[in-house]
């Protein structure tokens, strides 16, 4: 008896998909699902004809805005050139990409340097064409963001929208008479952003992910008052333990650890059995 076979019919990804990741991850820049369409059949279009697939990262590369300096005056009355750096390195990256940074850097003229706040502090500033450490420049960040990786959900595949990395166009530093490019951190619309590393300490670890985009949580009710009047056989120590306890589920509902009604509902909890005496 022949089993039948299923057939796995992939899911059709094309301007309705772009649109809607468009909307999801750019609303500085398609607050609407409207407003995404008119690029979105455009991104689609070149994607299709170029025989690639119409996933995220080739949408980005296509939607993004890339960072350009802008000339100072010095460097425009100047008859020098910028020079010019490897063009992987003006693109955006995923965090785990700096990896190849030393291996970019190195095909860069050595009339350029790269500074940053992504590496520590305690390395120098970084001439092109020189030949450098990827554990010593780029393995602190990437070991940083990795701890935030951790602390969310992996379908969120945060990494396609967070925690990008490129460099900035060369521009001319007019104190150290030198050309200058910097390593920075940027979110999906390809603006820069702090996700918290320290150059100063970047051996410390992420302990919350910092992410770009992220609207700001519900307000938290507002802690309940406890006085030593409105308790039933209840000393002063006891008071200042349950109103600590308090404070600690606020925080934790503040920063995401547990929601707005588990909060509630463990505080009344907390205060019915302050009330009647019995145990925390």
């Amino acid at each position: 008896m022949s089993k039948r076979k299923s057939k796995y019919k992939p899911k059709y990804k094309g301007v309705r998909y772009i649109a809607k990741a468009l909307n999801k991850y750019q609303k500085g820049k398609y607050p609407t699902y409207s407003s995404a369409l008119p690029d979105a059949r455009k991104f689609n279009s070149d994607i299709k004809s170029n025989d690639k697939k119409v996933k995220l990262s080739n949408i980005w590369e296509l939607s993004r805005t890339k960072r350009k300096g802008s000339a100072s005056k010095s460097s425009k009355a100047s008859s020098s050139v910028a020079p010019l750096v490897d063009k992987n390195l003006l693109d955006y990256s995923f965090f785990f990409e700096l990896q190849d940074y030393p291996t970019w850097i190195a095909r860069c003229p050595n009339d350029v340097y790269f500074i940053s706040k992504i590496t520590p502090d305690s390395a120098f500033d970084i001439q092109g064409g020189s030949v450098i450490s990827y554990e010593e420049y780029f393995a602190p960040y990437v070991n940083f963001v990795n701890g935030m990786k951790a602390l969310t959900m992996p379908e969120e595949n945060r990494y396609e929208t967070d925690w990008l990395v490129m460099c900035t166009e060369p521009i001319l530093n007019k104190v150290n008479k030198r050309w200058e490019s910097k390593i920075i951190s940027i979110d999906s619309d390809g603006k820069e952003f702090d996700y918290g590393f320290d150059s100063k300490t970047p051996s410390l670890l992420a302990t919350k992910a910092k992410l770009s985009g992220v609207s700001k949580p519900e307000p938290v009710e507002p802690e309940p008052v406890i006085t030593p009047s409105s308790v039933v056989s209840s000393g002063e120590g006891r008071v200042k333990e349950i109103r600590g306890l308090i404070s600690d589920l606020r925080q934790d509902a503040k920063d995401g650890l547990i929601s707005k009604e588990d909060y509630s509902k463990m505080v009344k909890e907390l205060t019915s059995k302050l009330e009647t005496g019995g145990s925390i």
